[in-house]
């Protein structure tokens, strides 16, 4: 690119010793832009903030060939009409849930949106949300850089913690004021406690056995 606008490799060497700055990859910035494009209408951000509320996650996903955790926007619900718009604003397919059906429950189907443009998604959205998952989606950004992956192997509980935390806190302290009993500070912390060893677990239940437990 250098050579392009006629500055020497010699010129860009000394920019970045002066400047303390290095070459990247930046390969993710059209997928970010082009996310950012397709969530300008606040309808559309409206709707999927709310698909993410009721019935989406924030995740992640571990690519083993490249040993770099993305960040994933994910959300799977039964009605196919309702997920299809999602698809549709975020522009991205619908797939099927692969495990076996059991008797009286419907297929699910879920829509994923991964790495940069999970970023952008979260971060244009971000206004929209309330409880949880607006605390959630504040951990994630911080997290994660723009481009929506970190070298190596991650789980969510490295950086949901703190909402979880927060979340368990307020709905607790809330729960706890309208009780007629009160129960102690440190009941409440006991409480809280079993609730975060819960998604804990939960987030780090596809591990092998051989990956280290903290």
């Amino acid at each position: 690119m250098a050579r392009r606008y006629g500055v020497s490799r010699a010129t860009v060497l000394k920019w970045q010793r002066t400047l303390q700055v290095a070459p990247g990859d930046l390969t993710w910035v059209p997928k970010a832009r082009g996310m950012q494009a397709l969530l300008k209408s606040e309808g559309d951000r409206i709707r999927v903030a709310q698909w993410l509320a009721d019935e989406g996650s924030v995740s992640v996903q571990f690519e083993r060939r490249v040993d770099s955790t993305y960040l994933q926007l994910c959300g799977s619900m039964v009605d196919s009409l309702a997920l299809g718009e999602i698809a549709h604003i975020l522009r991205k397919n619908v797939f099927s849930v692969t495990r076996e059906l059991t008797q009286g429950w419907l297929p699910m189907m879920y829509v994923k949106v991964v790495g940069p443009e999970a970023y952008s998604s979260l971060e244009a959205i971000r206004s929209n949300l309330i409880g949880l998952k607006a605390f959630e989606v504040d951990e994630a950004l911080k997290f994660f850089p723009r481009s929506g992956v970190v070298k190596g192997r991650h789980t969510t509980d490295e950086f949901l913690t703190p909402a979880w935390i927060r979340f368990g806190e307020l709905v607790l302290e809330t729960w706890n004021s309208r009780r007629a009993a009160h129960l102690t500070k440190l009941e409440l912390r006991h409480l809280l406690s079993g609730w975060l060893e819960s998604r804990r677990r939960r987030a780090r239940r596809y591990l092998p056995l051989e990956f280290p437990s903290n």
